[in-house]
């Protein structure tokens, strides 16, 4: 179902794209110094005089042979969302890691102690984690740790005149950034673990593995944590989107060179390649994002490899 499937998301997408108001021969170039003539001439080179089928067609057959170029720069899409993924790609990862492996601790922690003064606490924390614009939190983080303390960069994704991938390099430049996109998922996870863990807590299978002897440690990791984890792994797939939806503001607000930047840009020029392109790559990670969970469901219940129900 996955070609079907990525052909109705890019003709939905493209559909909206071309139903946006503005021309992209406006942005490229300044009506008022060119003819009547020009303009349109800049249209046929562009594919624009054509029927709207024929440049879908067109469009996307240059994004399958990696032949489609940008509107505003002539570089192949294909190449310019190539050197954009690995900010995107070590920002998503380490927020994913965070995001998951915090919340997960969190959630834990609380249904440990339920409705003590730890678990209040964590709730009011969670439900802030909710609540708080993400533009907001990064301005505010931005102005403490980059422009008061000046311990952490303001914007950029390495130190001028360097380049590579060094992690310890790059890595001061993704604390804030990090910290901004993964305060909502660590909310989003703990709330969820705290609930499975609460009623798998309350399992009768949990009181037999104690009555066995068990030590604690081992009922709770081994059992209650592992069967609690499956409402877990369901926002594996879910927040992939909600991830790289949340990088478009927080790349513009840290100016990292990443996907999120390259999307916004695209959409304010008007540059139908790069945003068609960008969809269906998006597109293509989300249902990437379920196959992993789907996949993850039967690492933490062997019962769902087995087909059991």
């Amino acid at each position: 179902m996955l070609i079907p499937l990525l052909i109705g998301i890019s003709i939905i997408s493209y559909a909206i794209i071309r139903l946006a108001p503005g021309d992209p021969t406006k942005m490229l170039a300044d009506p008022e110094t060119l003819t009547t003539e020009q303009m349109e001439a800049m249209r046929i080179q562009l594919g624009l005089d054509q029927p709207l089928y024929v440049q879908y067609v067109k469009t996307m057959t240059s994004l399958m042979t990696g032949d489609l170029l940008s509107f505003k720069t002539r570089e192949p899409v294909v190449e310019m969302i190539a050197a954009r993924m690995p900010a995107t790609a070590a920002l998503a990862i380490t927020v994913l890691i965070v995001g998951f492996i915090g919340g997960i601790a969190v959630g834990v922690l609380q249904a440990l102690r339920p409705n003590g003064l730890a678990d209040d606490i964590a709730t009011l924390v969670t439900l802030i984690g909710f609540a708080v614009p993400t533009f907001w939190l990064a301005l505010m983080l931005m102005l403490l740790f980059s422009v008061r303390l000046d311990w952490l960069p303001v914007s950029g994704i390495r130190p001028p005149n360097t380049s590579g991938w060094d992690p310890r390099t790059v890595a001061p430049y993704l604390v804030l950034p990090t910290i901004v996109l993964a305060t909502n998922l660590i909310a989003t996870v703990a709330r969820y673990t705290r609930s499975s863990m609460l009623d798998a807590l309350s399992q009768d299978y949990l009181r037999t593995a104690r009555a066995k002897g068990l030590a604690e440690r081992s009922v709770i990791v081994r059992h209650a944590l592992r069967n609690s984890l499956l409402p877990v792994i369901t926002l594996l797939g879910v927040q992939v989107p909600n991830l790289l939806g949340g990088t478009v503001a927080v790349e513009t607000i840290f100016a990292l060179p990443g996907i999120g930047r390259l999307a916004l840009d695209s959409v304010v020029s008007r540059d139908y390649p790069v945003i068609l392109s960008i969809n269906v790559f998006v597109a293509i990670l989300v249902l990437l994002g379920s196959l992993v969970a789907d996949v993850a469901y039967g690492i933490a219940d062997p019962r769902i490899r087995q087909g059991e129900s």
